[in-house]
């Protein structure tokens, strides 16, 4: 009998737990730094001459002998990738155009990851040389700019516009000294750098910034300004070249 009364009680708890609300399940609490979408990445392009900040209209002494300043200075970048373990990957905004005003890009969004590498040209690939700047929207860097940087659909854009004066002494109002222009372009002087080594993490929650910095001292090692001071591609391709290899080679990793 007692053997019967548990069986009984046991089956009346059995069912009432079974008809007992399921607890609520607490929600998944997701830290939003953890996220593993595409974060936005900007790139800081600092311009400089050797140690001092770049500034047109400013007489900077190249060496003992010469003293350089710039009227203008805007250069194209393209072609900008990013090295991790699967390879190189373009970023989405892979045209940048410089000059001493231009400092902040966005790239577009990139995955998070660790990057070791980057490498990126000078001037504008072929395929993207020769279409009608007009058909850009003005936000677009290859838009029309002004001063213009864009020759025509036959010649392509103006890869960098570089413009000053030069002296032996220094330059000021009394001492303009002579004026030196470089105007590069061609696809022949389209230039990519080789990798630069960077140590550079994208993740959530925090500021991605890539950061850089232009040298543009470098842009006259082995050129004597004194004789070689005028290169438009179509007249002087050798030195537009040795310009633009210059160029590329004085871009420095400031992460």
């Amino acid at each position: 009998m007692k053997l019967l009364n548990f069986i009984v009680v046991l089956s009346i708890l059995v069912f009432f737990s079974g008809c007992k609300k399921d607890e609520p399940v607490p929600p998944q609490i997701i830290d939003p730094c953890q996220e593993t979408e595409a974060q936005e990445l900007k790139l800081e392009f600092k311009m400089t001459f050797g140690d001092l900040q770049f500034r047109k209209n400013f007489s900077y002494q190249l060496n003992d002998t010469t003293f350089i300043s710039f009227r203008e200075a805007r250069i194209y970048f393209s072609n900008i990738e990013l090295q991790n373990s699967s390879g190189l990957n373009k970023v989405p905004n892979d045209v940048i155009l410089i000059d001493d005003e231009s400092f902040n890009f966005s790239l577009g969004n990139i995955e998070p990851d660790s990057y070791t590498g980057l490498q990126l040209s000078i001037g504008i690939d072929s395929a993207r040389n020769h279409l009608d700047a007009s058909q850009y929207p003005p936000e677009n860097p290859l838009a029309l700019q002004i001063p213009s940087m864009y020759w025509g659909w036959n010649q392509g854009y103006i890869f960098a516009l570089l413009e000053g004066n030069y002296s032996s002494a220094l330059i000021s109002q009394s001492n303009p000294g002579s004026p030196w222009f470089f105007h590069i372009g061609l696809d022949g002087n389209f230039q990519q750098s080789d990798i630069k080594q960077i140590d550079f993490q994208i993740k959530a929650c925090q500021d991605n910034k890539l950061k850089l910095s232009l040298d543009m001292a470098q842009m006259f090692n082995d050129i004597d300004i004194f004789t070689e001071n005028s290169g438009v591609t179509t007249d002087n391709f050798g030195l537009s070249y040795r310009v633009g290899t210059n160029l590329i080679n004085s871009i420095n990793n400031e992460n």
